[in-house]
């Protein structure tokens, strides 16, 4: 069974060197003296003992294994160097040596990089450069995965701005000692050892599918290349980067890691070795199943233009292709294409019975699939997507053996699976137009001279106290006439539609945020429809995809975000002591609005709506780890106020009420003043009596940017460089914690 892995990765490079996903400029240490960067050597590495395993290893079970995972913790605060600059801004370099490694390649358990913030990671001979990676390659679960560099050494540097110094976040947990050369071929023989009936996609074989070939990538994990996917349609025709693939290939990994490679393939049939520079990194799971064993995924990141991508067609037809073709990367290779005749339908690893989950490929006609095929597409006679590798045992040897793939049919409602997130329907057919076939959509190429695409680009699913909102929504240009002028109307519910008036200049395939008028809303549950009219003054050639409709819940009370936060150095230890770490979230009636058993990351954060009331966070970290409870800081933040727990339990307890928040105690409390206040001046805390106390200023996201002692009654504290905002003034004591708010201008 071809059962993978999956890895997104986005690489951004030096344009004049590469056609990565791109945000611009060059190292600091290019234009400008630095000491040499400190370097850390990782551990040997057996290669003999590695070969050994993969021999054992080679039947399609097992991933197509080219590099040794080594595991560390590299960070900004314990390794590497800082120099500061003239301006206050500083840089941090760091070079990481593999000895003997033909390719690097990295994995960030924490990666959170401030607006500013620009890191680029590059060979010695910087002839291999990706970068800047900026605050746009942040992601939800803030971790990071890169592609393979050659050689045995890169250097990783960082430039930190004064402003916002001491906000960035990047640890350095895995790094891959690449000993197999599995994209830059400096190694001699077949790349990634695919078997030798293989066929090049670019050979006679593949002349009719030179279409189909550009939505097809290969999925890498860490030290493996495990899978294969497509970038697929919707009915929209918008160009969501919606990528389908094998539920095996995620069902026990996180997309977050992975790294998704384009147009991997030899130029010529004899070829054995193509572009390694088309990647994009991150993906969320959107709907997957067993029954089918599919997954679909949605990237980060749209596929650019220079990828040449095509989103591809699909069929939900029920009836037997009669010949199928596969578009895969077997062992992680280049690009190969196998052609089979007529289907069958089947039940998964068994073709002499038929549950209707399954097509059966009795026998490959040209080519054959291996390990690393997982996921791959199964086109029909007319080209379109019908199902997705799940596994089989043909191979080169057995050319006889039988594959099986997941119906796409099947997957559509997943047997009428109640929940958008176990089926494809939701999202292949957003408007619900019930259509049987979709044609693939290229987006580098229009059939029409006018057609506006809208999308939502900023309505949240939920609001909390709010009386207005500004709806943003995106339009794309999919005409080939450049768009400088169209309308846009939109409503609450079933009220008057409001009309905004937009003009600029957008070619094919550019897109414009568009920040619209103000909305009253009130508590409830609502709809916000949104369209677009008359391009150029003209009528839209496709009205599919002109209109959106996104419910929204407005909610009244104090929005509380709480989060329940270990140090790094705890992170890999997780999985065996995070069961003994507890929490609840209560309302002081006694109703449990959140509670956990477990923790599952280094950090952790939850959102709620609440009505006025008091409530406490509580936290505890069980008996059994005794040690921990004495050495780790388990950190609970609600809204910024903080409680560091050294002792094993600790709790945070705040009201609500229709003005807002409040945390401070009578024995601690203090007035605040000016607030709101101007960056660079001063503030004054004042308390009832003088005592001892400790202070933080600490922002939304419960960083410490500021922190000291207060002795006095009065005291004055001069605030660092902030940007306009809401920040939380914190004052803690041997036994009590108060917080308020502060508001920068």
């Amino acid at each position: 069974m071809k059962r993978y892995i999956i890895l997104i990765l986005a690489l951004a490079a030096v344009p004049s060197l590469f056609a990565q996903i791109n945000r611009g400029g060059e190292p600091y240490a290019f234009a400008n003296s630095l000491d040499n960067p400190v370097e850390v050597v990782m551990p040997a590495v057996d290669v003999e003992q590695y070969m050994l395993e993969d021999e054992r290893n080679t039947d399609s079970k097992h991933p197509f294994r080219f590099g040794a995972e080594l595991d560390t913790n590299l960070s900004l605060t314990n390794s590497g160097t800082w120099q500061q600059l003239p301006n206050g801004d500083r840089v941090w370099q760091l070079k990481v040596t593999c000895r003997g490694a033909k390719t690097l390649n990295f994995v960030f358990d924490r990666f959170v990089i401030p607006q500013g913030g620009r890191m680029f990671i590059y060979t010695p001979d910087r002839k291999y450069i990706t970068g800047a990676f900026t605050e746009q390659s942040n992601n939800p679960e803030h971790v990071f995965s890169t592609s393979l560099y050659p050689g045995q050494s890169v250097i990783m540097e960082y430039y930190e701005p004064l402003s916002v110094r001491g906000m960035s976040e990047i640890t350095l947990s895995t790094v891959i000692h690449g000993y197999r050369d599995i994209l830059f071929k400096s190694d001699k023989g077949t790349y990634g050892t695919s078997g030798s009936c293989n066929i090049n996609v670019n050979c006679s074989e593949g002349a009719n599918w030179q279409m189909e070939k550009r939505g097809v990538a290969l999925i890498i994990n860490r030290g493996s290349a495990h899978c294969t996917g497509a970038l697929i349609n919707n009915t929209s025709n918008d160009g969501t980067p919606y990528f389908l693939t094998a539920n095996h290939c995620v069902e026990y990994y996180s997309p977050s890691n992975f790294v998704f490679v384009f147009k991997h393939e030899a130029a010529t049939c004899s070829g054995t070795s193509g572009p390694t520079i088309y990647s994009v990194n991150y993906a969320s799971l959107i709907a997957n199943a067993s029954n089918s064993d599919f997954a679909l995924l949605k990237l980060n990141d749209t596929v650019p233009m220079s990828y040449d991508p095509l989103y591809l067609g699909w069929s939900r037809s029920t009836t037997a292709p009669t010949a199928m073709t596969c578009i895969h990367h077997p062992s992680g290779d280049l690009k190969k294409i196998s052609h089979a005749g007529a289907g069958t339908s089947s039940t998964y690893l068994d073709n002499t019975s038929d549950d209707g989950t399954h097509w059966c490929v009795s026998r490959w006609l040209q080519g054959t699939t291996e390990g690393g095929s997982s996921g791959s597409p199964l086109f029909n006679q007319n080209h379109q997507i019908i199902g997705q590798l799940h596994g089989g045992d043909a191979s080169c040897s057995d050319r006889q053996g039988s594959d099986y793939y997941g119906k796409f049919s099947y997957s559509w409602t997943n047997n009428n699976a109640s929940s958008s997130s176990a089926r494809l329907k939701d999202w292949l057919d957003p408007n619900n137009t019930g259509a049987t076939t979709c044609p693939a959509y290229d987006p580098c190429t229009s059939s029409m001279d006018r057609d506006v695409v809208v999308s939502n680009d900023g309505i949240d699913s939920a609001y909390c106290n709010v009386t207005s909102l500004n709806p943003e929504i995106r339009i794309t240009n999919r005409g080939n006439d450049t768009l400088r002028t169209v309308v846009i109307k939109y409503q609450l519910d079933n009220q008057s539609p409001q009309q905004y008036s937009w003009s600029g200049s957008l070619q094919l395939n550019m897109s414009a945020t568009v920040t619209l008028n103000s909305l009253a809303v009130t508590p409830g549950n609502h709809v916000i429809t949104v369209w677009s009219e008359q391009p150029n003054g003209l009528a839209d050639q496709n009205t599919s995809n002109d209109t959106i409709r996104v419910p929204i819940v407005v909610n009244s009370g104090t929005e509380v975000t709480y989060r329940i936060s270990i140090p790094d150095q705890y992170s890999g230890y997780l999985d065996w002591f995070g069961s003994y770490i507890s929490w609840e979230f209560v309302r002081d009636d006694g109703t449990v609005l959140a509670s956990y058993n477990e923790l599952t990351s280094v950090d952790f954060s939850e959102s709620f709506c609440t009505e006025p009331g008091c409530y406490t966070l509580r936290m505890n970290i069980s008996s059994y780890l005794s040690r921990l409870r004495n050495e780790m800081t388990l950190e609970g933040y609600v809204n910024g106020g903080r409680v560091r727990t050294v002792t094993g339990s600790d709790t945070i307890r705040f009201c609500t009420t229709d003005a807002g928040m409040d945390f401070a105690t009578e024995q601690n409390d203090f007035e605040l003043y000016p607030n709101p206040a101007k960056p660079h001046s001063q503030i004054f805390v004042d308390f009832a009596t003088a005592a001892p106390r400790q202070y933080f200023i600490i922002d939304a996201k419960g960083t410490v940017l500021a922190e000291g002692r207060l002795n006095d009654e009065r005291n004055a504290i001069t605030l660092p460089k902030l940007a306009g905002g809401i920040y939380f003034v914190q004052v803690v004591d041997n036994e009590n914690v108060a917080v308020k708010r502060l508001i920068i201008k």
